[in-house]
């Protein structure tokens, strides 16, 4: 698949709603993220969503024989899965191993993100997870948009400074 799929191993009991709402933050932060594309006239088309709810999906595998084994085969399964482009591009669960072991998996389309945004992802996550537990995410701190600076590239290059340096550069 062209996928990015992480899982990350979380020690300590987890609360699973405020990391559902961390997430969650992440997501509406991060235009990339909820983008799709569907198909115009026969041509792919980028859209960003408004909102995205978060694919966050539960498994409780504390108590079994070998728990470790078993979320193993269910990441590697769930790998499988293509995305439906038009919906997501992204996917995650929190999968209990016992009640303080926990791995929370992350898969992307390489479309949206690489490694690096993984890692990315993963660090707004952990800074909106101590955030007050109300959801409000008061004290966090804006995240630029990627389109912006796309926005503002197309915009330098139509200006006379730029002109003068590309006639520069090409002498």
């Amino acid at each position: 698949p062209n996928s990015v799929a992480s899982s990350f191993s979380l020690a300590g009991p987890v609360d699973a709603g405020r990391l559902r709402r961390a997430f969650q933050g992440v997501i509406d932060r991060n235009e990339a993220l909820r983008t799709v594309f569907e198909e115009q006239d026969g041509i792919p088309r980028q859209r960003f969503l408004a909102a995205l709810e978060a694919p966050f999906v539960e498994i409780d595998l504390a108590g079994r024989p070998d728990p470790e084994a078993e979320a193993r085969a269910w990441v590697r399964q769930r790998h499988l899965i293509p995305f439906d482009f038009s919906r997501r591009l992204l996917d995650s669960a929190l999968i209990h191993l016992s009640e303080d072991r926990h791995i929370w998996y992350l898969n992307h389309h390489q479309i949206v993100g690489d490694a690096w945004t993984t890692t990315l992802i993963f660090r707004r996550l952990a800074e909106l997870f101590e955030q007050p537990a109300d959801g409000s995410f008061g004290a966090a701190r804006v995240w630029p948009q990627f389109r912006l600076y796309l926005e503002h590239k197309r915009a330098s290059r139509d200006s006379p400074g730029f002109a003068k340096s590309q006639r520069y550069w090409q002498e």
